[in-house]
């Protein structure tokens, strides 16, 4: 089965379904505290977020003697600078205190991080604005490869989907961060579903407990998949040295109008050197299949492209006949390949039994013999009429005059071998 992969990035425009919001994540690396010896201190912790233009977006504070471990901010500006300060206090004595400060600036960017004097910073624009993929028809058994892209915080991604526009029941999946989930289309979608698919996906910030956010809907088109093969049979070539092999397909139901069906022929042009490597030989389509009669399908490689003995695979698949550029709706085949063979060629040998007792008479007897081929044999003496081996292998020819004889021998399929 062809596997779908459901691209998602990051697109910014005047027309975004949702407000732009900006997630910031800072933490500090490092210990910091008071060291007064036997003077009475105590310390604070002041972390403040500029935007470009120096503005001040937020400012906390800590408590006395409380230490910070990390910030988490959420902004509809995008925050530019961050400073954090450190400040001893001494309450009693001589001891002088200090203060301490890092400072980090975030360049531009969907997901960017930074690090300068301690402070350690990050910044995601979370995925709110999912792309129309320029490819949207798939079948309805292949796989969905989802997930959300430009996210460096691990935010939690809870997918639904709808047919019809309205209600979103979920998916059954969630992804964390940039991760994947690959769900069958089949798991979650009505039996032989076709038609408009719907997708979305909740947003969390805080791993699970809510979901505060949501992305635009993005729209698939359903169909059924390329028929399911139901049987495959190689056809050897007729003669040793003939190259009409062929082959065909059963196939479980026929092609949907306005369907056409593909067949891609790959071939093992270096067995010995180059072993298991199959390359694109032919390519053949149509739009009519053979009507079985018992609701089965018969596809048949066509007699005008012969097969020439060897190893061969085969992938096959519908597509829209008015698509300029064909969407592979699935890509089916025969996995473990197969070959194409050919009958050992026909060879006989022909021994005189008896010569003529006289001149003008006709008693003479050859003995001919012969092997390979298909099937049973049949000689012929000088152009004459095509008669069968009394055998299998071997047949007594009398009633035969003086003079040189001309024979050719014949198996089942018209294979001939000359002496």
């Amino acid at each position: 089965m062809k596997k779908i992969i459901i691209v998602f990035l990051i697109f910014l425009t005047n027309e975004v379904c949702f407000s732009q919001t900006y997630y910031l994540n800072v933490d500090w690396e490092g210990t910091y505290s008071c060291s007064g010896g036997a003077y009475y201190s105590e310390f604070f912790h002041t972390t403040t977020i500029y935007d470009s233009n120096n503005n001040v977006l937020d400012q906390v504070s800590s408590d006395a003697n409380v230490v910070r471990t990390s910030y988490k901010g959420i902004f509809a500006t995008r925050p530019h600078r961050i400073k954090h300060v450190f400040n001893c206090q001494v309450l009693e004595g001589s001891y002088s205190g200090f203060t301490n400060s890092g400072e980090v600036t975030l360049s531009s960017g969907d997901c960017v991080s930074n690090s300068a004097q301690n402070v350690v910073a990050k910044l995601s624009i979370p995925l709110t604005t999912l792309n129309q993929p320029a490819n949207n028809t798939f079948c309805n058994k292949g796989t969905l490869s989802i997930g959300a892209h430009n996210d460096c915080n691990s935010y939690r991604y809870r997918w639904r989907y709808s047919t019809n526009g309205s209600s979103f029941p979920y998916v059954g999946v969630t992804t964390i961060g940039g991760s994947n989930s690959n769900p069958n289309l089949s798991s979650f979608l009505p039996n032989g579903y076709t038609g408009n698919l719907f997708v979305k996906a909740d947003i969390s910030y805080d791993n699970g407990s809510s979901y505060t956010n949501e992305t635009n809907v993005i729209t698939y088109t359903i169909i059924p998949c390329s028929p399911q093969l139901l049987s495959f049979t190689p056809i050897d070539t007729r003669c040793s040295y003939s190259d009409d092999g062929s082959f065909s397909m059963i196939l479980n139901r026929d092609l949907e109008l306005g369907k056409k069906l593909v067949v891609s022929l790959f071939y093992e042009f270096e067995p010995v050197t180059n072993p298991n490597v199959f390359n694109l030989l032919d390519q053949k389509d149509t739009t009519v299949l053979t009507d079985n009669g018992d609701g089965t399908y018969t596809y048949q490689w066509p007699s005008d492209t012969p097969i020439f003995p060897g190893n061969y695979k085969v992938r096959y698949q519908t597509y829209d006949i008015t698509t300029p550029n064909p969407i592979w709706n699935s890509l089916e085949g025969t996995e473990d390949g197969f070959t194409i063979g050919n009958p050992p060629p026909v060879v006989f040998s022909a021994a005189k039994v008896n010569d003529v007792n006289c001149k003008d008479s006709s008693d003479g007897t050859i003995q001919v013999n012969a092997s390979g081929g298909v099937g049973n044999f049949k000689y012929q003496v000088n152009g004459g009429t095509w008669i069968p081996f009394t055998s299998r292998s071997t047949s007594i020819i009398t009633g035969l005059s003086q003079g040189l004889k001309k024979m050719k021998v014949k198996d089942a399929n018209g294979c001939t071998a000359k002496e």
